[in-house]
């Protein structure tokens, strides 16, 4: 999760990794020990090392040890489900409640799931949801009457239903109701393997682009798009109030894959021309190298290479990923 700023489905609620660390100690290419700040709320003393660490997917150092935020447990949950006619729609929706702030103060969670994935889910969850896309929430607090959980849901399926054209809006109680509906959203991954039918688990090729909420609906519709062109499925799941979606499309062959990188290259593309980034959690590893330039362009990839010489002059650190002058280093790193 350090490694890569990683974050997952309450980011909503409490934020990524980057903002939830207060320090690290990680050991560099010659075996020095080094703890990054002290473990304090503020500190004026010198270079943010932490941050310069947290993303860079261990080509600088190895993390031994994180200090974290902790925030209280809130004793008491339910949920919402909603069902829109297309993906767009609930695109628009969940913007909407966003735009909202903190007068909406007890979702932690909001996930959004394509038509495809859906699909995929009810087959793999034995469910029988409807086929369109669909938000699942989550609400925690520590009023044990939920007053607040529902004076805030109350305010998210007026709004679904006037900016979505929400067909289904649901309250979900605590427990096993909560809990059904949600193992829908939590199997996305192991759905797409058996989704085909081919009677073993499949690879997934996975995709992880974040872009301004402004620009999440376009971005959705520009994917579903191109994979229809191409006559594939579209299996989107998303933690789609930070607009970071990602795909889950199942391949067998090299063929398959060839195909599919070059769609996401499409979508990468796209993502950055609206403002967006090539990953907002995985990371750039060693398939999206050749597009860092393209999303921070030359000056900036500039820097970091120097960092890279400067804190790892032996090149011992993760070699081969994360910057594209490792690439006329490994060939690996074409992928």
């Amino acid at each position: 999760m350090v490694s890569t700023s990683g974050s997952g489905m309450s980011t909503l609620r409490y934020g990524t990794t980057r903002e939830n660390v207060i320090s690290l100690v990680v050991v560099n290419h010659k075996g020095d020990i080094i703890k990054t700040r002290q473990n304090v709320r503020k500190s004026s003393a010198g270079l943010e090392l932490t941050q310069l660490y947290i993303g860079s997917e261990g080509t600088l150092a190895i993390v031994c040890e994180v200090c974290f935020r902790l925030f209280t447990f809130e004793k008491y949950n339910a949920g919402a489900y909603a069902s829109f006619e297309t993906t767009e729609d609930a695109v628009r929706a969940v913007v909407a409640m966003r735009l909202k702030g903190d007068s909406i103060r007890t979702v932690v969670k909001c996930e959004m799931m394509n038509k495809w994935n859906m699909e995929s889910t009810n087959a793999y969850s034995k469910m029988s949801l409807p086929l369109t896309a669909t938000v699942l929430l989550e609400f925690t607090t520590n009023d044990r009457r939920l007053r607040d959980v529902k004076e805030d849901y109350r305010t998210i399926a007026a709004l679904f239903k006037q900016v979505g054209k929400a067909k289904i809006v649901k309250y979900l109680q605590s427990g096993k109701e909560l809990d059904s509906y949600w193992s829908a959203r939590r199997s996305c991954y192991f759905a797409a393997r058996l989704v085909r039918g081919k009677g073993v688990p499949e690879k997934v090729f996975t995709g992880d682009v974040c872009v301004p909420l402004t620009a999440l609906a376009e971005i959705v519709a520009y994917t579903e798009a191109i994979f229809e062109q191409d006559n594939k499925k579209c299996l989107i799941c998303a933690h789609i109030a930070d607009g970071n979606f990602h795909l889950n499309i199942p391949y067998t062959s090299p063929q398959e894959h060839k195909e599919l990188q070059a769609l996401e290259d499409k979508m990468i593309k796209k993502a950055i021309e609206l403002g967006g980034t090539i990953s907002g959690e995985h990371g750039i590893g060693v398939s999206r190298v050749k597009l860092v330039t393209l999303e921070h362009g030359p000056h900036h990839v500039d820097v970091q290479e120097k960092i890279k010489k400067a804190l790892d002059p032996d090149n011992r650190m993760n070699a081969g990923a994360f910057y594209p002058s490792q690439q006329l280093l490994y060939p690996t790193a074409h992928l």
